[in-house]
């Protein structure tokens, strides 16, 4: 499991509101991308498969949604 392969965690999400996700998604995973950092990114829905394509490094995961309650205890 890589939350525990990580020593900082870092949980980003698009919500469902604002759907585009090159406004705050985006910046965050090329600041990230190849880091020591895992970053988690929810996206809402909206443009998943793109951004995981995009983005297929080992320190990034992308969904469209994660249970807060899973993820928070260890971001």
């Amino acid at each position: 499991m890589r939350l525990t392969q990580f020593e900082k965690i870092a949980l980003v999400t698009q919500g469902t509101v604002e759907k585009e996700p090159e406004k705050m998604l985006v910046p965050t995973l090329e600041a990230f991308k190849n880091t020591d950092t895992l970053i988690v990114a929810t996206t809402g829905g909206s443009k998943t498969q793109e951004l995981k394509k995009r983005f297929p490094h080992r320190n990034i995961i992308v969904e469209d949604f994660i249970p807060f309650e899973d993820v928070m205890p260890y971001a």
